[in-house]
């Protein structure tokens, strides 16, 4: 088999684990004896097929895209005249160097939102209001997280939320925000320099998808893990990286 056409076919077939693999596709992969570089190339596109196959099946992707890839994969290897499976249209893919799986995975990443979600400007916008603000800007208290409920109520809102492994922070200072029709609690956390924020998420247009699950944004050095329950929006803000938030939340219901 030709260079070009083996570097093609490799380039673009999707390998998943345990799949049959069509004989052409075995001539292709034998021509890697010896060429290092086409090798290589392989086996980059292999851990990304690999990886765009974990958002394909992922289980928290919108009601019916599954079934909407399902159509898309169908159709576009159906001849536009006959309706008939036609490979070839398969292969002008290929020859062309578009890898199937992962048009497949981008429309699942588009179906999720891109990363982004609806309210995203608004969040940020409540990430920000730390920006430039003084300790006189704050209430100083001694307490902890889980003991500020009643400070809020007296306040006049409803609704606190505190997801449990985070009722035992330290909170050093708080405040109330009115931004766009609601009323946002900020409070400052010493630990890590980080800062909470309790806010309902309707009057800012925020809708994180599923309750209960943990979102992430990352703003300039900073990074946000939002969770929304019952119309309430908790969410942490400090300086690093998704990962990090990631790794803080892991344990948090």
């Amino acid at each position: 088999m030709k260079h070009e056409k083996a570097r093609a076919l490799l380039e673009a077939f999707p390998v998943s684990p345990g799949a049959e693999i069509p004989p052409e596709m075995v001539r292709a992969m034998e021509s890697l004896k010896g060429d290092a570089e086409l090798e290589a190339d392989f086996l980059r596109q292999r851990a990304f097929d690999h990886a765009a196959i974990e958002v394909l099946v992922r289980p928290d992707l919108p009601e019916g895209v599954h079934e909407q890839l399902a159509e898309i994969a169908e159709e576009s290897v159906r001849h536009p005249a006959t309706g008939e499976k036609s490979p070839a249209r398969l292969l002008a893919m290929i020859g062309v160097g578009v890898s199937f799986l992962s048009v497949l995975a981008l429309v699942a990443w588009l179906m999720l939102g891109g990363g982004k979600f609806a309210g995203t400007d608004e969040v940020v916008d409540v990430a920000n209001l730390s920006n430039g603000a003084s300790k006189e800007q704050y209430e100083a208290v001694d307490l902890r997280v889980r003991e500020l409920g009643d400070w809020v109520a007296m306040k006049g809102i409803d609704g606190f939320h505190v997801p449990p492994k985070f009722a035992e922070f330290d909170v050093v200072g708080v405040r109330i925000i009115r931004e766009k029709g609601a009323q946002i609690v900020e409070m400052l956390i010493p630990e890590n320099r980080m800062f909470f924020y309790v806010f309902p998420a309707a009057p800012l247009g925020v809708d994180l998808g599923s309750p209960g699950k943990w979102r992430f944004l990352e703003i300039d050095r900073r990074v946000a893990a939002l969770q929304e329950k019952n119309g309430t929006t908790f969410m942490i803000v400090f300086e690093g990286t998704k990962e990090d938030a990631e790794k803080l939340v892991a344990d948090a219901p």
